[in-house]
């Protein structure tokens, strides 16, 4: 986990600017609403993380806009510069901007898209949409900001209809503009929105009732959501499928499973989990290697695929189709979330049905306690990043469930959720060859092995635990819970099993076992809300966490959690590695890790001292005054019964007031006696840290192993650089030692050579042996030198014997006809044959030949020898 560097910081504490952003301020506008409100089952999601340092904050109807940096800096703590306009807008007093929003009811969750500059504000049964103004307008004034905010479905998200449960930004939405609701009625609805039409914002584009989908056989049949007025019948899948919270399986990212992105996963309050796949709008976008890395998926699924299964040659065959019409489009390039980066828009195929099939319930082992509702759902995929262009990625996920009463419950899907659709009755569709039919059988038969269940404190039933991920690491999450928030981390265990997934070899099941049993997530506590002794009791709800981290834009605020209770703020700076500052900003690497290094942390860091808000309450004391008749309270005080109900009134309240000041002034004292012990332990702890310290300076009292002082004794810097020469030598001594085991090693490991190499360093050493040294001048003593000579000389007296022989056969040419006649002269010599003599030669040249050749071999060898030697 990330160290915690810092605990709510001062410039979030009462009185400061930061403070006011999410204290709750008492208005007719609230009272009027708080009189409508209804019940809200879900968690509390009203911070939301903008642009850089901005948030917007949700306190009862009224948004609120501010940026951070510029709180921070109204406090005295912004070491950089700021333009004037800021520090104009902070020197007038305000805090925040109020962003004026239609719509009325107690907001509940504030939902910005993913290119931020959309928010959409939910309340319990209305969506309202607005732009998000620029950042220059937070700075202009004080004046609230009128935004104009579109609400979403007039018809269908209204108070006579089923109230809004999730609300979600579809990742491979248009220009990220797509947004999925889902009712407490089991209705998922798609909204392509777009400012400039108006009717996108009044009906979805795509419209899917879960309790129909459930039940139908053909994409021909109904599944749409009921339209306003029409009755609803009650059906047995009204109580199972009753969704609790939803999510998408991916985020449209390179290097994840394809289908991931497209897949949306809900869970049920009895904890049954479905999934929608894939689940697209009529225009959707994604990075332009998405449609090779589909087809190289279907592809390897339909290699190995049986074609004796049904089930999987349907639900391939309609892969296949979905990828060649994606294939068959001609995709329109846009611009990016970066300068350069481009993402194609593709349009749903008409020859699928527009909605896919509902795929589960999924079977858990072991199951969940039915009594107990889920609150938040969250998907990790499992899978790296770095892989080969031919190289499928993994569809293995990890399922987090949460529970109202604290169990996180995290449960493994091996086998991965692939495109699904409702089959056709028809073998032809409109503007199509016909095809011939494929009947789908279809196997819902799925296994979620569960592997591990944390248990949370949870103080208060009144907070709905929730899930946050963490930006830093992929396998990491945040759980807020009454408790305060807690940090999980699987990467421990998770990157193993990512390892043996991806390992095709036999046995990976036997090897997945033992990491799956001995599966321990990390698990801590970086706020913690939890109520100490003699604090008051605390059941106000606690606002899902969010975090700030933004390197290259804010890096004074750092990597920042924050949270609210009872409209105050909670946070935890937190540290982070500087190998995971790539993960926090988009921009290029020159502008990342500018921030200044930080000061060595030495004590723990502790939470800052908020006053009791009983202080600050207002007396109701002079209210009751008013109340009373003024002509008694001018006169003498007479006994009488209306004197005797006065004074009885008026000790109430004072006896109410002074207890609640004194349970205030008791937990005060209470913080004071606590924070002088921590700083006692805070002195013990520099005691010794000097104590150290001077025991490696040498300014200790008859140093560090109790001799006396003396005057030869080094100290301060010349004792530091003593100890560090003495550091260096001892490494150069382990140095070679070490090199020196390497060295016997090495011998005590080497195998016995065979007898080629026996017979090259014997020819080695005997070559050796006859290669001058370069000092050496004299012949003598070089045996090859010699032969050398001597083979020339022999080459030169061969040479000259042929020479003489030609000569001779050329002046016998005229006694040639005696010759043939006679084999012996008259002089008694004996004559050769003519075709004998030449033969002879001949051989006698090729013989020369040879030996011309290996001379000069010789020569080059001896060259490379002396060069070498």
């Amino acid at each position: 986990m990330p160290r915690v560097l810092q605990r709510t910081p001062d410039w979030l504490i009462s009185p400061s600017p930061g403070f006011e952003l999410f204290s709750a301020k008492a208005s007719k506008t609230d009272t009027n609403a708080g009189n409508k409100q209804q019940s809200f089952n879900g968690p509390s999601r009203t911070i939301s993380h903008g642009r850089g340092g901005e948030i917007f904050v949700a306190q009862g109807n009224e948004v609120r806009w501010a940026d951070l940096n510029m709180l921070k800096e109204g406090s005295g703590r912004q070491r950089g510069s700021m333009n004037s306009s800021m520090r104009s807008s902070q020197s007038s007093g305000s805090a925040y901007k109020l962003l004026k929003v239609s719509g009325v009811g107690q907001i509940r969750q504030l939902v910005i898209s993913p290119n931020k500059d959309y928010l959409a504000v939910v309340r319990s049964h209305t969506v309202h949409i607005f732009f998000i103004p620029d950042r220059k307008y937070l700075y202009s004034d004080t004046a609230p900001i009128k935004t104009k905010s579109y609400q979403l479905g007039p018809t269908c998200h209204v108070l006579e209809q089923s109230p809004v449960v999730s609300v979600l930004w579809h990742p491979l939405g248009e220009q990220g503009r797509c947004l999925v609701t889902i009712t407490a009625d089991s209705v998922i609805r798609l909204w392509e929105i777009n400012p400039k039409n108006q009717s996108s914002f009044g009906e979805p584009s795509t419209s899917v009732d879960l309790k129909k989908l459930a039940n139908v056989t053909s994409a021909e049949q109904d599944f749409n959501a009921s339209k306003y007025g029409s009755g609803k019948a009650f059906t047995p899948d009204s109580i199972e499928l009753e969704p609790a919270a939803a999510c998408f399986g991916g985020g449209a990212e390179e290097g994840e499973y394809p289908w991931r992105s497209m897949t949306l996963w809900i869970a049920m309050k009895g904890g049954e989990i479905y999934a929608l796949c894939p689940l697209l709008p009529k225009r959707w976008q994604t990075y332009p290697g998405l449609r090779d890395n589909l087809a190289l998926t279907v592809s390897a699924n339909d290699i190995e695929s049986d074609e004796a299964d049904n089930a999987n040659l349907g639900m391939i065959a309609s892969q296949n189709e979905f990828v060649e019409n994606m294939q068959s489009q001609q995709p329109f390039i846009v611009s990016g979330a970066l300068e350069f980066d481009t993402a194609h828009v593709y349009s749903r195929p008409d020859t699928l049905s527009a909605a896919p099939r509902l795929q589960g319930p999924f079977e858990m082992d072991p199951e969940m306690d039915e009594d107990d509702d889920v609150t938040d759902l969250l998907v990790v995929g499992i899978g790296s990043s770095e892989l080969e262009e031919d190289e499928a990625q993994s569809s293995t996920s990890v399922i987090c469930l949460l529970t109202k009463s604290g169990h996180l419950h995290m449960y493994l899907d091996l086998e991965g959720i692939e495109g699904q659709w409702l089959p056709l009755r028809s073998a032809t569709t409109p503007f199509s060859t016909p095809r011939k039919p494929v009947s789908q059988e279809f196997n819902d038969y799925r296994t979620l092995l569960s592997f591990e269940t944390i248990k949370f404190d949870v103080s208060s039933t009144t907070t709905y635990p929730s899930f946050t991920r963490d930006v830093c690491s992929p396998y990491a999450f945040f759980v807020t819970t009454s408790a305060g928030v807690h940090y999980v981390s699987m990467s421990n265990w998770l990157l193993k099993i990512d390892h043996e997934i991806g390992d095709p070899a036999e046995g990976a099941a036997v090897r997945l076992e033992a990491p799956l049993q001995s599966a321990h997530s990390l698990v801590e506590h970086p706020i913690n809300l939890r109520q100490k002794k003699g604090d008051p009791v605390n059941n106000d709800e606690v606002t899902s966490c969010i975090i700030l981290a933004d390197s290259s834009r804010d890096p004074d605020l750092g990597y920042l959690l924050l949270t609210t209770q009872s409209s105050q703020p909670y946070a935890a700076q937190l540290d982070i590695a500087d190998k995971e500052l790539h993960l926090l900003s988009s921009d290029s690497p020159s502008q990342r890790s500018t921030s200044p290094a930080r000061a060595l942390l030495l004590h723990e860091p502790r939470e800052v001292y908020r006053p009791d808000p009983r202080f600050n309450n207002p007396s109701s004391l002079p209210h009751f005054i008013a109340t009373q008749s003024r002509h008694g309270l001018r006169e003498e005080v007479r006994l009488s019964n209306a004197t005797l109900q006065t004074l009885t009134g008026a000790h109430k309240i004072m006896s109410a007031e002074t207890h609640f000041i004194g349970e205030a002034a008791s937990q005060l004292f209470t913080q004071c006696r606590r924070l002088a012990e921590e700083f006692k332990d805070q002195i013990a702890k520099v005691r010794d840290m000097k104590q150290r310290i001077e025991g490696l300076t040498g300014e200790d009292e008859g140093g560090a192993s109790g001799e006396d002082e003396g005057e030869d004794r080094p100290k301060g810097t010349k004792m530091l650089m003593q100890r560090l020469d003495d550091a260096v030598e001892r490494q150069a001594r382990i140095l070679a030692r070490h090199e020196e085991l390497k060295k016997r090693l090495a011998k005590a490991s080497a195998r016995d050579l065979s007898d080629r190499e026996k017979a090259w360093i014997a020819e080695v050493d005997r070559l050796t042996k006859t290669i001058p040294d370069r000092d050496v001048e004299t012949r003598d003593e070089v045996p090859l030198m010699r032969r050398f000579d001597d083979v020339k000389h022999l080459g030169e007296e061969l040479a000259k014997q042929a020479k003489r022989i030609e000569g001779g056969d050329s002046g016998d040419g005229k006694g040639k006809g005696k010759e043939e006649n006679g084999g012996v002269s008259g002089g008694g010599l004996v004559k050769v044959p003519q075709g004998f003599r030449k033969e002879r030669v001949v051989g006698v040249m090729q013989m020369l030949d040879r030996e011309s050749a290996l001379v000069e071999a010789t020569v080059e060898r001896l060259g490379r020898l002396s060069v070498g030697h």
